[in-house]
């Protein structure tokens, strides 16, 4: 395992479907936190970086990471590596949809 194959891990991983749903929810939460923010009235500038520490960083590098390594499973194995890929994957999307969720409810939208 070389720098090149790591780099082509990397590509693979910012070329992938995933990592775009991921992006996507990303930002989708990220508009709903905002706007509940600023309906309550509690936006505050600097809480934009905490949401980058404790939302994007987590879920991009840590899935990137988790993508990376499952491209060295070997074949003979690859079941358990394509469980852990939807695992982790499916725990990352259902802690960002239920985050929408959340955020989608605490703004009262009335019908």
């Amino acid at each position: 395992m070389d720098i090149g194959s790591v780099l082509e891990a990397v590509e693979a991983f910012l070329a992938s479907a995933r990592f775009y749903s991921i992006l996507g929810l990303i930002a989708i939460d990220l508009s709903f936190g905002l706007a509940v923010a600023i309906k309550k009235g509690e936006f505050k500038l600097a809480e934009l970086g905490r949401f980058y520490q404790t939302n994007v960083l987590p879920y991009l590098l840590g899935y990137m990471a988790v993508f990376s390594v499952l491209q060295y499973v070997p074949e003979s194995v690859g079941f358990i590596g394509d469980g852990v890929d939807a695992v982790t994957f499916g725990a990352i999307i259902t802690r960002l949809v239920g985050s929408i969720y959340r955020n989608f409810s605490e703004l009262d939208i009335e019908k």
